[in-house]
């Protein structure tokens, strides 16, 4: 094996591996007034009661005044809005509460205030995109390669002497001479 096809093999390796890499992650601060136990489901927008979760925890256990972070990666383009299911159980597994609210998608450093806390539990979340991923719904893909670098958005941005829409073609110039 040449040490071209060494290098092209690395650098395919490393792009397949970044792309099975979460899109980005949802992460669900949880502060609750007393001892319970949390488990939260995430769904499609228009989602019917039965339908599955896109984003489901496990059931989670808290003390009373205690907050926890909670979080889930996701595989996918994160929809604009979303379904948030908060079931809420006492110390002995009885249920409390469930709670169903429509939540906006917004990627952010900051917490947000979920509308679907209740009297015994605060939620709030925020979402991140891994740093090769770009968008609202951190659905845009892009790393920086040696034939160009990724702005703000996502968007390739060709180095010098690349050109195209993927920057893969080479620009040729003609000597003046």
């Amino acid at each position: 094996m040449s040490i071209y096809s060494s290098v092209f093999f690395a650098a395919l390796l490393a792009t397949i591996t970044d792309m099975v890499a979460a899109s980005g992650s949802l992460e669900v601060r949880l502060i609750s007034s007393r001892a319970c136990s949390v488990k939260l489901c995430v769904k499609k927008p228009r989602a019917k009661p039965l339908d599955s979760c896109l984003l489901e925890s496990q059931l989670i256990y808290l003390h009373s005044q205690q907050q926890r972070l909670v979080s889930t990666p996701f595989h996918f383009p994160f929809p604009e809005s979303f379904i948030l299911v908060v079931e809420l159980y006492d110390a002995q597994g009885g249920q409390l509460s469930q709670n169903t609210s429509k939540e906006r998608f917004t990627v952010s450093t900051e917490f947000q205030p979920a509308v679907g806390s209740s009297e015994f539990l605060d939620i709030a979340f925020r979402a991140s995109c891994h740093p090769s991923y770009f968008g609202a719904g951190c659905q845009r893909y892009c790393k920086s390669s040696f034939s160009y670098t990724c702005d703000s958005e996502g968007r390739k941005i060709c180095a010098e002497g690349w050109q195209g829409e993927q920057c893969d073609q080479r620009e040729w110039f003609e000597s003046l001479d």
